[in-house]
């Protein structure tokens, strides 16, 4: 019976845990779809020749790219992720702050889409650059991979039919579905 229930704890806090961590991967990327950074954004525009990029480093970058790549025919946004990290000294203290928006990109002169990164950095507030990279597929099939395996397999685990979840009583229990039989008649 112990085992039972801690077995029901498990599958239950399985499900939750992996729910939580299926929520955590998706919703930023989720979130920045419906909310492009702007200035990410024009960015993308710019090498698609929609637009123009940010004034700065931006239009330098895009500029190489264009000459190298060819203009973006396509792109999907695949992945979002900032971070913030504080910087705390004796006299002076610094807040960092760096967004990267991930897209598979066609590019006219490739002849395989490619994992486009475009990083933006900010220190207390102040915009410090840009920074346009190629990724690697491998790391997004793990990032989203995992959580999906364990959320899938937790669900596999709860609604499974012969599952500890939907047993009732326990081992030693009699059936009492099935009316008894009088062994003398």
């Amino acid at each position: 019976m112990l085992l039972r229930l801690s077995l029901r704890v498990f599958i239950i806090g399985l499900l939750v845990f992996s729910s939580l961590w299926l929520a955590d991967v998706f919703l930023p990327v989720l979130y920045s779809m419906l909310f492009p950074p702007r200035d990410i954004h024009r960015i993308v525009q710019a090498l698609e020749q929609r637009g123009t990029a940010p004034a700065g480093m931006a239009t330098t970058i895009a500029g190489q790219i264009l000459a190298q790549a060819g203009p973006m025919r396509k792109a999907w946004q695949i992945g979002y992720h900032t971070s913030v990290s504080a910087t705390f000294q004796f006299h002076n203290s610094h807040t960092e702050r760096t967004t990267q928006v991930a897209y598979v990109a066609w590019f006219a002169k490739l002849p395989k889409p490619t994992v486009l990164l475009i990083e933006r950095s900010e220190v207390d507030g102040a915009l410090q650059g840009y920074r346009i990279n190629e990724g690697e597929p491998m790391d997004f099939v793990r990032g989203y991979g995992l959580p999906l395996a364990v959320f899938a397999f937790s669900l596999v685990v709860f609604f499974r039919r012969n599952s500890p979840m939907f047993k009732e009583g326990d081992d030693n229990s009699a059936d009492v579905s099935q009316p008894a039989q009088n062994p003398h008649a």
